[in-house]
């Protein structure tokens, strides 16, 4: 239980969270790698304006680096590069997805430009909160 408690201790609230979000992004990262997704005409449209960027896979990569980025500083002192790279990605997401939906009427995509928008607000919100100060023992 000590070293649990240290580890705890030692990763912190900021660091859990960036645990967090970089499993996330690891996960996306690997579903756009899916080939089954690549297949459905549906599921690509709310995609259609990143896709004329770069190729679905390219964002998957992007999205397993900012996740392998964040896991790598869930113990460092200093996030920021981490914080800014896992809000950066889920601002190109939306932005790219509520594109798709203004330019193309990709239906529903509004849906999913508000979920990764309010994500990464979420992730902005947390980043900006200093790590509390552990008191006693």
């Amino acid at each position: 239980m000590g070293r649990l408690r240290r580890l705890a201790r030692r990763v912190g609230r900021r660091g859990a969270a960036l645990a967090w979000f970089g499993l996330l992004d690891l996960v996306i990262g690997w579903s756009l790698l899916s080939p089954s997704l690549a297949a459905s005409p549906a599921a690509l449209a709310q995609y259609r304006v990143l896709l004329q960027v770069r190729p679905l896979a390219f964002w998957g990569w992007v999205w397993i680096a900012v996740g392998l980025v964040c896991l790598a500083h869930v113990p460092a002192r200093s996030d920021r590069l981490a914080f800014a790279a896992a809000i950066a990605i889920k601002a190109v997401w939306s932005s790219g997805i509520f594109a798709a939906w203004v330019a193309y009427s990709a239906y529903r995509a509004w849906v999913s430009g508000t979920v990764w928008a309010t994500f990464g607000l979420f992730v902005l919100l947390i980043a900006g909160w200093p790590e509390p100060r552990h008191h006693g023992g």
